[in-house]
């Protein structure tokens, strides 16, 4: 499988234009490139390798260090944006099946963003079917039950000792006497 994924890298790599490539200048000063990263960017980096390796004192403070979900998600983004950067200066092919093989990471970014934007879409708090009430499917059921009975009433006058039509009206009338507060378990 790695091969798999290898052999396609190196063919996508060699349908792209050749590009010539320069060994970086060796400036001497290498504090002046560390005073050009801004700080926020240096913490970051610092967090997050502290988030994969642990305590960045690992001699006197070693150990696991647990990351939340809401941690993992800040990091998604941070990537997910920084990714998309890097994917849009990506020429040909190679920008085209990149971009269709992280058709998840997208998808996961717009339910965070839809999220963010239109606030939470699941319950907080889980409904337990068998102790919660729950009024509105409760209420949902009062106007077909009452258009049932006057139909069955309507046929009870054709047929006044029809033992099914008098059970419906029996079963309908006690499921109207049900109060709304009522656990729909139970009913």
């Amino acid at each position: 499988m790695d091969e798999t994924l290898s052999m396609e890298w190196q063919e996508l790599l060699a349908e792209e234009e050749p590009t010539e490539w320069a060994p970086p200048k060796e400036t001497g000063n290498l504090e002046e490139d560390w005073n050009l990263i801004q700080d926020s960017v240096l913490k970051n980096i610092v967090h997050v390798h502290n988030q994969f390796f642990g305590s960045s004192d690992l001699v006197e403070r070693p150990g696991v260090v647990q990351i939340s979900d809401a941690e993992k998600l800040s990091s998604f983004l941070d990537s997910y944006k920084l990714g998309m950067v890097m994917v849009k200066e990506l020429k040909g092919i190679l920008a085209s099946s990149m971009d269709e093989n992280l058709m998840p990471e997208h998808l996961l970014n717009l339910c965070l963003e839809s999220e963010a934007k239109f606030g939470c879409s699941h319950p907080t708090v889980t409904y337990n079917f068998y102790k919660d009430s729950n009024a509105a499917s409760m209420a949902s059921m009062v106007e077909p039950l009452r258009s049932l009975q006057q139909r069955v009433l309507f046929l009870l006058n054709e047929w006044p000792d029809h033992p099914g039509l008098q059970k419906i009206l029996d079963v309908s009338e006690m499921l109207l006497a049900i109060p709304l507060g009522t656990p729909l378990a139970k009913v």
